[in-house]
């Protein structure tokens, strides 16, 4: 069994804002039962609606996402006026997921499937390098469908070559998405495909696998601008778990050893965006 990763989906449902704030919620409901504890309970309900507030009013959320949004520029924008020849492509996982419906398994796309759109554009441009899928399936959910499949399958709808497709099928953490892929690089430089948010993790944990990558991010959730108060509670909300998430996934594989630095940032194949 790998601890690790079983620590990494335990402690990450556990800490995330919106589970926590639930929590808070019940157990100031619990200690409403007792006389003695009466007290503590209209305390932590009061600190549960404060905190409450203050995330789904405040952009505490969107700066948090944003901040890691920018951190590499588009792959354009990085080899604008530069000679550059990639030894590949590798997309990551996270776009394309697979359910039973019906009795039939049905592919799904959702929010991060720009990381396939993106892909089959970087395919087209770079018409004679390989492309590695990487994406397992973290728990089963029934289908026996890799994830790397479902974008092989979409890919080849786009109209790619599924023989420049390399499938890597095993991995269920971005970790074991570098140790699996790093298998099929070279020392040239890859394309590396996935949201930008998850880039800086992604970055740092393929340079710690050895593998040299070009940041290529894309499925950007938060424009340039966005307004400082609003009223969207499960907008914020679910920015705010999702900007939770990636810093202390940050944290957890630089403390482990599965990145090479705690905030990566671009090397000197390109600028970091202004």
């Amino acid at each position: 069994m790998d601890l690790f990763f079983v620590a990494s989906k335990v402690m990450g449902a556990l800490l995330m804002p919106s589970n926590l704030l639930l929590l808070m919620a019940v157990a100031a409901l619990g200690l409403q039962r007792f006389v003695r504890t009466r007290g503590w309970s209209a305390r932590l309900a009061f600190l549960t609606l404060a905190l409450f507030s203050a995330i789904v009013v405040l952009p505490v959320g969107d700066g948090m996402v944003f901040a890691i949004e920018r951190r590499f520029a588009p792959l354009d924008a990085c080899i604008a006026g530069k000679e550059f020849a990639p030894g590949g492509i590798i997309l990551l996982g996270g776009g394309v997921s697979s359910q039973r419906v019906e009795g039939k398994v049905r592919d799904q796309l959702n929010e991060a499937s720009d990381r396939v759109h993106l892909t089959a554009q970087l395919a087209k441009q770079f018409p004679d390098i390989p492309i590695v899928v990487s994406g397992g399936q973290a728990f089963d959910n029934g289908t026996d469908r890799k994830e790397a499949s479902a974008m092989a399958d979409l890919l080849a709808e786009f109209g790619i070559d599924t023989s420049r497709l390399v499938l890597e099928s095993n991995s269920r953490t971005t970790s074991e998405n570098a140790s699996l892929a790093a298998a099929q690089t070279d020392g040239r430089a890859w394309i590396l495909v996935t949201s930008a948010f998850h880039m800086p993790r992604s970055i740092g944990t393929f340079r710690k696998a050895g593998v040299n990558v070009v940041a290529a991010p894309t499925d950007w959730r938060l424009p340039d601008s966005f307004p400082l108060f609003s009223f969207d509670a499960a907008s914020r909300l679910s920015m705010f778990d999702l900007g939770v998430r990636e810093y202390l996934g940050l944290l957890a594989y630089w403390l482990t050893g599965r990145s090479s630095e705690l905030l990566p940032g671009p090397g000197s194949d390109c600028a970091e965006p202004a």
